[in-house]
């Protein structure tokens, strides 16, 4: 606001409340003085000229009047004068009282900025604390908002109250409390994603474990029987649906579910087998293959048939005797916001590259893939896109490990990953180093495969054998109708 001028009164210069206070008392007297002294003149020249100008009575007598008049309104204006510049100053006072609250609310502008950067850095610091609990931070608060939504919106109100007078530390706790609780309840099971606590064991751990069985098994009946070609039959249940079953188990023994150790782990084991059984038999029969010429051939081949075979999450419910209680904790973790986190913590989905695509990356370019079939032991050209994703996985030795099988069909590697519990259907979203499958005829067999690069605006990027004869890159949209589906590498 800019300042106010004050003006000549009286040719006086009012500055203070006390030049005001005397103008005022200045004026009153003059008003008085005037009124006495100018009346006194009047009658004075009346007299003096009633004698000798008789005519001139009634003149001076309008005169009179004039003055007396004129002196009353001077005395009023500046009474008006006197009160304007009284509020005046009361504008300059109450704008003072602005900028001191302006001030202050600046003040606590600061304030809550200062705050915020503390809260920004609380949580970077919490983030580092919880890093060994969950290999993922993401994950972890993404869980945390998933499943704690409704208690967190019910403290909404007192976090921004808490928030307001700059009790930093008290949100924090109350975040770390509720984070706590978090983990000592069934979805302690989603932070077992590190060796926790150096027990040896994690929900990964335990998983590639029993795969490890399966495959045994799978290897001991190839061994015991002769065939020509094998083929796995899978009917596994999903591995979240075992982990329901364990935690349902576990939890109303008071037992956590954030940790895992030998007893814990031999739990897992045996509901899996539980679920599970794998018979076999062998078959003759007519198998028609189609040669690099587009020729059908015919022949007779024995055919080994792995099946594996599951019961639903249903009879396992009613097999095991469930409650109420156990019966609701499947209820709540059969929720499809937690898929993710199930992939994250069964799986050890990690976001990034790993070994295998560094490899492929190097290859691309490499033109009739002789290099990859002659090593798989052909001694002409065959098809070798699945060729080529087994050869990539065994210069990082993941074939030794089990963790891909050596493949030369597309089918037998995708069958391999169903049995596992490691397929995923087509509207998954992938993660690098995930095997991808297609299906160029959209007839249901499976024909073409590569290693997943990275995923970018809704499309994923692949590296292929026998793209054309070629190594390369290609690039799909996720919801492309070739694509069949996928294998999730434990690595």
């Amino acid at each position: 606001m800019s300042n106010i001028k004050l003006r000549n009164v009286a040719n006086k210069t009012i500055k203070t409340k006390d030049s005001v206070i005397n103008v005022k008392n200045k004026s009153e007297n003059a008003y008085n003085s005037n009124e006495v002294n100018e009346n006194a003149y009047a009658v004075n020249r009346l007299s003096s000229f009633n004698k000798s100008l008789p005519f001139k009575t009634l003149e001076f007598t309008k005169l009179g009047n004039r003055i007396v008049k004129e002196a009353k309104s001077n005395v009023i204006k500046t009474k008006d004068k006197i009160k304007s510049l009284l509020t005046e100053k009361k504008i300059k006072n109450t704008n003072k009282k602005f900028r001191t609250v302006y001030n202050k609310l600046q003040k606590d502008k600061k304030i809550a900025e200062e705050n915020i950067k503390a809260i920004k850095n609380a949580r970077k610091l919490a983030k580092e604390a919880t890093k060994r609990t969950y290999y993922s931070l993401k994950a972890t608060f993404k869980i945390s908002i998933k499943i704690l939504k409704t208690i967190i919106n019910s403290l909404k109100l007192l976090v921004l109250a808490l928030f307001a007078f700059g009790y930093v530390a008290i949100i924090i706790i109350i975040i770390m409390c509720l984070l706590a609780s978090l983990c000592s309840s069934i979805y302690g099971v989603f932070f077992n994603g590190e060796d926790v606590e150096n027990s040896g064991f994690t929900i990964s751990s335990v998983v590639k474990d029993i795969n490890n069985e399966v495959i045994f098994k799978i290897k001991e009946i190839q061994s015991t029987n002769v065939y020509d070609e094998f083929e796995i039959v899978s009917n596994r249940t999903e591995w979240k649906d075992i982990l329901k079953l364990y935690i349902a188990k576990v939890y109303v023994l008071d037992m956590d579910v954030i940790t895992l150790n030998e007893d814990k782990a031999s739990i897992i084991k045996t509901i899996f087998w539980d679920v599970h059984n794998i018979e076999s038999e062998v078959k003759n029969e007519i198998v028609t293959d189609v040669t690099e010429d587009n020729i059908e051939v015919t022949s007779n081949k024995s055919i080994l048939y792995i099946y594996i075979n599951s019961k639903s999450l249903e009879e396992m419910i009613n097999q095991y005797n469930f409650n109420v209680e156990q019966c609701k904790i499947i209820e709540e973790l059969s929720n499809e916001d937690l898929d993710e986190l199930w992939l994250n913590s069964i799986h050890g989905v990690k976001i990034g590259t790993n070994s295998m695509v560094q490899v492929a990356l190097q290859e691309i370019g490499n033109v009739g893939g002789e290099k990859y079939w002659s090593w798989y032991g052909f001694d002409s050209r065959v098809e070798w896109c699945a060729i080529f994703v087994s050869w990539v996985a065994n210069e990082v030795g993941y074939i030794e490990n089990n963790t891909i099988l050596k493949f030369s069909v597309v089918g037998v590697g995708a069958n391999w990953f169903k049995a596992l519990g490691q397929w995923k259907d087509k509207d998954y979203v992938p993660n690098v180093g995930d095997i991808i499958f297609f299906d160029w005829e959209l007839d249901g067999r499976l024909n073409h495969v590569g290693i997943v690069e990275r995923i970018e605006d809704n499309k994923v990027y692949t590296i292929e054998g026998n793209s054309n004869d070629v190594c390369k890159n290609n690039s799909y949209n996720l919801d492309s109708d070739v694509i069949a589906g996928y294998g999730i590498v434990n690595y």
